[in-house]
């Protein structure tokens, strides 16, 4: 089974929403609005008429970062619940609070990826409740996979590839379940447990770019790191060799300037 755990239609109809996921190949998704999870039946409808699979779940946006909650069991209270945090962006501390208590997965969108939004970063090892982490959003940049993919192993957490909630990116990865998933219950546990593998797709005609980010630029001239005099050397300083003395005063240190 093809599962996209992060497939937020955005402002996308959901005849249409549901028309994209089929077309981009995928047997399943957990349909996930931000910081909202009323009018999900209509999307979950759609699906069924496309014979995709839908589950539930809802985007909470941090000050920086995503994260996808996907409860145990689908049920009217979880529509109903308020999930705005009054109108702002997420915390650490208050999107523990709120999770802490309820059963189901919680998924870190990609915590390094910086294209889009703001990265959760290294703050993925200070999130608490977490099931997993999406090392893989479809986007090819292999740095920040790798830095995630660290993230995940250190902290011992199921890693996944998802959409990261850009309709635009339906289909471009997604993750295995080797077993059917049925419920979701059956999602839940499968994602605490590791069974499953997350991978991404490309388009042959316009294979995604998997170089690791460029470091930025350094301006040697103003910075003077490295630069050469003009009898090719280090700069007067004897910084970049050894001065007559071996490079050493004689008291057997390194010179100082």
């Amino acid at each position: 089974m093809l599962l996209d755990l992060h497939a937020n239609p955005g402002d996308i109809a959901p005849e249409d929403f549901a028309q994209a996921v089929a077309d981009a190949g995928l047997d399943a998704v957990v349909v996930a609005r931000t910081n909202r999870a009323d009018g999900l039946d209509a999307y979950l409808d759609a699906l069924d008429a496309q014979e995709v699979d839908g589950f539930i779940g809802v985007e909470l946006a941090l000050d920086k970062g995503l994260v996808v909650f996907i409860p145990t069991e689908e049920s009217d209270s979880f529509a109903q619940e308020d999930w705005s945090n009054q109108g702002r962006p997420w915390t650490l501390e208050a999107l523990r609070e709120r999770l802490n208590p309820l059963d189901g997965a919680v998924i870190a969108n990609h915590p390094y990826y910086r294209d889009d939004h703001p990265p959760l970063g290294d703050r993925i090892y200070q999130l608490k409740p977490l099931s997993g982490v999406a090392t893989r959003i479809g986007q090819g940049r292999g740095g920040w996979d790798r830095l995630a993919d660290q993230a995940a192993a250190k902290r011992g957490l199921t890693t996944v590839a998802t959409s990261g909630g850009d309709p635009e990116n339906l289909g471009a990865a997604a993750t295995v379940f080797l077993e059917g998933i049925e419920s979701q219950s059956d999602l839940v546990t499968a994602l605490r447990s590791g069974e499953c593998m997350g991978i991404e797709m490309d388009d042959p005609a316009s294979p995604r770019d998997r170089r690791p980010p460029a470091p930025p630029a350094r301006d040697d001239r103003e910075r003077g790191d490295g630069r050469r005099d003009g009898r090719g050397g280090r700069d007067g300083r004897g910084r970049g060799g050894r001065d007559g003395r071996g490079g050493r005063d004689g008291r057997g240190r390194r010179g100082r300037d």
